[in-house]
């Protein structure tokens, strides 16, 4: 059963670093659902609809990827209201807009031009989770609550996609 997200944010919050402990859980329980994406993914035999349930999951764990231990995810950027917005008096004068982290532009195409089977999509995974790994390893502190959980799901899902990929 994975923690509570809440545990990571009390774990971490005399640091106040709640914020990144609360996402860092979300993504590591994120992760939890892979097996049953493969396991889904499998079943599909026609190839437009395997590619129309593919692309997305691919994106997904993209994302996940890019996210994960990003501190452009909570910076914001601040901006006037618009006329219709400005005769509101509940909203204040200035919105703070999350930080935008997406995937680029340009691996986005690569993921629509090349996933057409299980490898592709098995490639792709382990492409994102290799990304995570060396989050993971190399960028992650020592202290957060998360770490041995990451540690964990990334490497369980790594061997399972690398199992399923040897027997595509």
């Amino acid at each position: 059963m994975p923690q509570p997200h809440g545990a990571a944010c009390v774990a971490c919050a005399s640091a106040g670093r709640c914020a990144e402990a609360l996402h860092a859980s979300q993504i590591v329980d994120a992760l939890r659902h892979m097996p049953f994406c493969v396991q889904y993914m499998q079943q599909l035999q026609d190839t437009m609809v395997f590619r129309f349930c593919a692309i997305p999951q691919i994106m997904a764990a993209g994302t996940l990827a890019v996210c994960y231990n990003n501190g452009k995810v909570f910076e914001g950027k601040r901006t006037r209201r618009n006329e219709d917005e400005k005769r509101a008096p509940r909203f204040s004068w200035f919105f703070t807009h999350p930080g935008v982290v997406k995937m680029r532009r340009g691996q986005t195409a690569c993921v629509f031009d090349s996933c057409a089977n299980m490898g592709d999509l098995l490639t792709w995974f382990m492409q994102f989770l290799d990304i995570l790994k060396a989050k993971v390893d190399n960028e992650v502190d020592d202290s957060d609550p998360t770490l041995e959980q990451a540690k964990k799901a990334v490497t369980a899902n790594l061997d399972l996609c690398q199992t399923e990929l040897n027997q595509v």
